[in-house]
This record gives C-alpha cells, structure tokens and sequence, in this order.
C-alpha cells in the first residue's frame, strides 16, 4: 500500500536522524528521534525503538537499551531481529535471564538454525548454567558441524564441570576447523594439565621458545635516553582521561587500566609503538612458520596494534588470563618499583609476571608449570595471546606501569 504524504514525512525524518547517528551527532540523532517517538505512527514506532536502542548501546546505557528493545518486541512480536538485539543486548548487561528469554523466543522464531541456539548457550554459560549449555551447544553443532565458534564455547563449559577429556576433543574439533586458533588453544592448554599429559602441553604452552625478551632503545632523535622515553609514558599513562579503577570485565585489581592507546596522537606512544613493531619482527623471524606446530602454523597477514596502559599500587596485580582477540600480545614496564624483588632466586618474586598458571576451576586438581619473568624498566615480553599469564602482587608505595599490546589481525 502506498504511503500518506505524513508516512513519507515521517520516513524522511527517521532517515536523516539514522543519518545524524552515522556521522556521530549522537545528541543530535536522539532528540530528534525522541521528538518523533511521540508523534509518529504507529507503523514506525518499532523502527524508532531499533534506532534509540542503538543509540542508548553507544552511549553505554544499557538499561534504556533494553527497554527500547522491549518496547519495539512489543510492537512486533513475531520480528527476530528485534529478539537476537534484545538478546545481544541483555546479554551484555549480564542480564542473563533476560537475555536467555529473547534468544529462547529467538529459537522459536528460528527453528532448525544454529546460531539462535549458540547465542541461548552462550547466555547459559554466562549465568553459570554450564550443564543446560552443553546441552544446547550440542543440539547446536548437531545442526551446524562447523559452526565458527560453537566449539571454543563448548570446551570452556566442559572445564567448567571438570570433563577435561571432552574439554580437549572439543578445543581439537575447533583447531581442525580454525587452526592457530586463539580460544581453542588456551582452552587445550588447561585440559591437557588437568589431564596429566605434560608433555602435550608443552608443545603448545612452550615458555622457553615462544616468550621472547627483549630491551628496548628508543630513537634518540625523540628522547636523549631511556629514563626520559619510559618518565613519558608513564606520565601519560597516569595522566590519561581514560585511566579508571578497577575497570569492568577487566583483570586488574588494586590499579588503574586506560583505553586503546594505539592511535593517540603522542610522541612517547608512537615511539613506542616503532619499537615494539620491530620487536615483533624480530621476533617472527626468529620462530618461522612451522607447519607441525598448533600456533606457528600459521600467522596473520596482517595486524592492528590493541594497545593500553595499566598502573598497578600496593598488592595490585593482575589474575590470570588470556587475550582472546590478539595472536601475539606483550606488555612493556615503563616504570617499576625499586621494592620489586630482582633476585631471580628470590621465592615470591612479587610484581613479576607469571605464566602457565591458568584460571581456576571447580574441579581442578592440576599442580600448574609456571615460569616467571622479572619486569625491567625498558624491557618489552613477547608472547602468544592464548598463554595464561598473570602478575604477582607486591608492596610498594611507587607505582608499577606498563603498556600492554595485542596484535589483532586484519579480516
């Protein structure tokens, strides 16, 4: 059916408010469709809740997202698009039952299809649900053998029940489809522990060949020496608007974490960053492509650099974790207290950064290999993303900061 001439108005003005949102006037793009929200028909409202939803997730109001994402399930009950948003959504604001009931009725929506499936299991093993998510991650992969992601997810829940054998068969089915694959290999690693089988996971978690060292000299046509590169970054590290404590859904406890770094317009960072893509280097050439090894494999073709900054006090630390999205992550010490043991005999060695240790699991029984490494002031560690790594706490009242990097590559 034709639309009225107030129709055509109106989609004219939903339009240039969806406009307004993509060249960032988001203030500008929420009023006027607030402003429309109380006058248009009934036919656009829907519509209207799709584009405030998604203007509420960018201002990180998760909250008046999810009620724009109701409203509009609502309005058009039978949409799955608005489902899988308000699941997506709810999931995100670690409203779990919320999330689990959109991707239900998603599943619904969507019968005989993975994805809807992998996205109420993923909810499930969010809320710690582990053994409802392996039923659905299974009837998920019974549809879609090899779905992208499903088997990574499949394995961590697994640990999560101390199935460590099925735990390892999954991560497998996940490197057969996606070798070097990030997830499934960090997965692999605490399987084969738990499993006993050392001289597997040192294949894969091997410290001494894949951690590579190296001490860092800035270009001195940008700072006469090292004490002046690292009294600038950690300046800008603790000065930085984006520094918060204790972030959400982060690993630091007792510090302060920044944002992305990377693409800042500062000197001491773009030096920084020079040095460490020639570390990298260094590094690649020294570990070429090994096609019988389950990282060297394979690598990127191309990669952006994730970088942050991380200032730790007393007793700060970082749990053990992984870095899922990078290939090849590291970390560089800026400035490192004069309390932090430097004895390599030392028994606590406090402030050092630990590999081999991977989080905890309720059934975990596994004594963990662990190597440590002593934070240097100018020294940069190189690592493979999926190493399960943490940093010891200490005692000081100076600061401890480094900066922190993923390589992330490029679809």
């Amino acid at each position: 059916m034709p639309q009225s001439r107030a129709e055509r108005k109106f989609r004219r003005r939903i339009d240039e408010a969806a406009q307004l949102f993509g060249a960032g006037d988001v203030d500008g793009a929420k009023k006027s469709l607030e402003t429309l929200l109380a006058k248009s028909p009934t036919i656009f409202r829907h519509e209207v809740h799709h584009h405030l939803a998604s203007i509420a997730r960018e201002l990180g109001d998760g909250k008046s997202a999810i009620a724009h994402l109701g409203r509009a399930a609502k309005l058009q009950p039978t949409d799955p698009e608005t489902w899988l948003k308000l699941g997506i959504v709810s999931l995100e604001s670690q409203s779990f039952e919320a999330s689990a009931d959109a991707f239900e009725r998603l599943v619904q929506l969507v019968p005989n299809k993975a994805e809807p499936l992998v996205f109420l299991a993923t909810t499930l093993q969010g809320n710690e649900k582990f053994a409802e998510a392996i039923l659905v991650y299974e009837q998920a992969l019974a549809l879609e053998p090899n779905h992208p992601s499903a088997w990574t997810n499949l394995a961590g829940s697994f640990l999560q029940v101390g199935r460590w054998q099925d735990a390892c068969d999954a991560a497998n089915r996940q490197i057969a489809l996606r070798p070097g694959y990030i997830g499934a290999l960090a997965l692999k690693s605490v399987a084969l522990q738990e499993l006993g089988l050392t001289d597997a996971w040192r294949e894969i978690v091997n410290l001494d060949r894949l951690v590579g060292c190296f001490d860092i000299t800035p270009d001195t046509a940008q700072f006469p020496d090292l004490q002046t590169f690292n009294h600038a970054l950690a300046d800008y590290c603790k000065g930085h608007p984006s520094l918060a404590y204790e972030p959400t859904n982060n690993t630091t406890t007792l510090g302060w974490q920044t944002s992305d770094l990377a693409h800042d317009d500062e000197k001491a960072v773009t030096v920084l960053l020079s040095c460490i893509e020639a570390c990298v280097q260094q590094y690649l050439e020294a570990r070429p492509v090994d096609p019988t090894h389950p990282y060297l494999c394979k690598r990127p073709a191309g990669w952006d650099y994730y970088l942050w900054g991380t200032v730790l006090g007393a007793q700060g630390h970082q749990v053990s974790h992984v870095h899922p999205d990078g290939w090849l992550s590291g970390v560089y010490y800026a400035a490192v207290p004069l309390s932090i043991d430097n004895d390599p005999k030392a028994e606590n060695r406090n402030g050092w950064i630990e590999f081999g240790r991977s989080q905890t699991y309720p059934k975990s029984k596994a004594v963990p290999e662990t190597k440590t490494f002593e934070p240097i002031e100018g020294r940069l560690y190189l690592f493979p993303s999926y190493f399960y790594h943490r940093t010891i706490p200490f005692e000081s009242d100076e600061k401890r900061v480094s900066l922190a990097f993923d390589l992330m590559p490029r679809a």
